[in-house]
């Protein structure tokens, strides 16, 4: 058993296909070819029973007064004769000869379409058997080593005349030889037939299978460039379908990928040639005080710049890996609105912006983590600050809606351009134009963070609006109950 594990998959279904045939091929010669013979010689037997019952009402029909005409008459010759060319047999007529030393009945041949072998009819079982019986009697039986088949019967009015119909088996033996080396013929053709179909039809599926191997190999070893096609709907074309769907995940992944490392290196490149450039500056030219203390500046704000985005990018990798922890705990809305405003109001007022705190509901408290929260905040008043002219006022509130709290960042800046809108949450996606600023991390690091919350981040923006909406769930009194339990 374990020598069949190692063969082809065509030799196997080849070999199941062959055994099948096998198996059918003598289910069916068995069942079917032994009783043909049987069935043939009673099929024979209820022709000559019909033969017989037909004929003896006709010889009834020729008789005198209720007595058999002993003379042979034209019409019952010709009706005996006619019958045995139908039935391709032999006819006898035979009557009781009464004899009181004989204890059993005895009987004597009338008429006999085949003369020579009168002389042994007139003891035939079948015949002695009929004497006696209410109805015709039937039976098969070996004579000179020959078969036959016989109908025997009472005529109905002539009591004591016996009507015997005999028929050769050797017409039905033959024909049954004939039929049965057919059918081996036949089953032989067939089964060839099917075996070749079999093979040709095994070869296509290992084939089909053979080519999903080796798509499996190639995206395996990194080539995603070529499609997977096996043509077919059944469960091999439905397995091609779903490695075609596997291949352009991981097309699209790992173009994410080469996207994500390009412009993760390029962000952190910025910063670090900054760095280098300012260094190199500081160390061979003769700087006065104020200058050297400018590029500090800068050199500060590139390494803040530059944490920033290390901070960023290992928040993306702990939430791909799904290693960042999330807290779920009630949170006061109202309190994180005013950490935000006080957080962020001396940067606003000394960039000439205006941030003041919006509507607020009562019993606004949210289900969530209060720090990403906080997260997701600070990053939305970022974008609002940097993204907008100064003078624009910016308003933060926490809301009731639908038994939902929402956070609301809304600013009456210009808006987000209507082609930046379907990717502003996209990593690394900076929109277009001079107000393209950061590293394009932010809200996709907020979004996340919404939804690892079990709640979203939305954009709303028109020609002269923007509002970010961070949705989270209610605290009610039943989920206070549900936690304290």
């Amino acid at each position: 058993m374990q020598r069949l594990t190692y063969l082809p998959l065509g030799v196997k279904l080849t070999t199941v296909i062959f055994a099948a045939l096998v198996v059918a091929f003598s289910v069916v010669y068995l069942l079917v070819v032994p009783q043909l013979e049987s069935r043939l010689a009673d099929a024979k037997l209820r022709e000559l029973r019909e033969a017989a019952q037909g004929l003896a009402f006709e010889l009834d029909s020729v008789t005198e007064n209720s007595q058999l005409v002993i003379a042979n008459s034209a019409d019952r010759e010709l009706r005996i004769k006619e019958t045995a060319q139908r039935i391709a047999g032999r006819v006898v007529l035979l009557f009781r000869f009464n004899s009181e030393r004989e204890s059993i009945p005895v009987l004597r041949v009338s008429d006999d379409t085949n003369p020579l072998g009168s002389r042994d009819i007139a003891n035939n079982p079948i015949a002695l058997q009929a004497v006696n019986a209410q109805g015709p009697v039937t039976g098969r039986l070996q004579r000179e080593g020959d078969d036959y088949v016989e109908v025997a019967t009472l005529l109905p009015v002539t009591q004591g005349i016996v009507l015997l119909l005999s028929v050769p088996l050797d017409n039905v033996i033959a024909g049954a030889d004939l039929i049965r080396k057919s059918v081996l013929i036949a089953g032989g053709i067939g089964f060839i037939g099917a075996l070749i179909a079999g093979s040709l039809g095994a070869q296509r599926y290992v084939r089909r299978i053979r080519r999903l191997e080796v798509a499996a190999e190639e995206i395996a070893g990194g080539d995603l460039s070529k499609p997977v096609r096996v043509e077919g709907r059944d469960e091999i074309g439905q397995l091609a379908e779903a490695f075609e769907n596997m291949r352009s995940q991981l097309e699209g992944l790992d173009k994410v990928r080469h996207e994500f490392v390009a412009n993760a290196s390029h962000e952190l490149k910025t910063p670090v040639f900054a760095l280098s450039g300012f260094l190199e500056l500081m160390t061979e030219e003769d700087l006065d005080n104020v200058t050297r203390q400018e590029f500090i500046e800068q050199m500060s704000g590139q390494v803040d710049r530059l944490t920033r985005l290390t901070a960023n990018l290992l928040d993306l990798s702990r939430i791909d890996a799904g290693a960042l922890v999330v807290e779920r705990d009630f949170v006061e809305m109202a309190n994180v609105v005013s950490i935000l405003i006080e957080e962020f109001s001396v940067i606003a007022f000394s960039g000439g912006y205006k941030l003041i705190p919006g509507s607020f509901d009562e019993e606004t408290v949210a289900f969530g983590d209060e720090q990403h929260i906080l997260r997701i905040g600070r990053i939305l008043i970022e974008n609002s600050l940097r993204h907008n002219p100064p003078g624009t006022h910016i308003e933060v509130s926490a809301l009731v809606v639908n038994n939902c709290v929402q956070f609301l960042v809304n600013d009456n800046g210009p808006g987000v351009a209507l082609a930046d809108i379907s990717h502003i949450f996209e990593r690394f996606y900076r929109g277009r134009g001079p107000a393209a600023h950061g590293s394009g991390l932010g809200l996709a690091i907020g979004r996340e963070l919404a939804e690892l919350m079990g709640g979203s981040l939305e954009l709303q923006s028109s020609a002269d609006s923007t509002t970010f909406v961070l949705s989270l769930e209610r605290a009610s009194e039943d989920l206070f109950s549900r936690e304290n339990t």
